[in-house]
């Protein structure tokens, strides 16, 4: 199941995930969601489904370094990435 990849995928890094909602105000932590897409059909069934995982990083300092982490994490766990993009807020 890919909520449990991308929670394997998250406890590397030390942050804390939450699905879609952070439950709290607790910094720093990850909000992730992700869509799903079937990729291909045999005999009615569908036999592969490609997913979006997108991911929030939620931090005061050291966005580069934590935007990292993640990344790697990610990857080392089997996920491909095909785009970054991230937005600085001043909180």
């Amino acid at each position: 199941m890919i909520l449990n990849k991308i929670k394997e995928a998250l406890e590397g890094t030390g942050l804390t995930g939450y699905y879609i909602t952070r439950r709290n105000n607790t910094l720093p932590c990850v909000v992730y969601s992700y869509t799903s897409l079937p990729k291909s059909n045999a005999d009615n069934v569908i036999d592969t489904i490609e997913y979006t995982v997108l991911c929030n990083i939620l931090v005061v300092e050291d966005i580069e370094n934590s935007k990292k982490i993640v990344m790697d994490s990610f990857l080392k766990h089997g996920f491909i990435c095909k785009a970054v993009s991230y937005t600085h807020l001043t909180l």
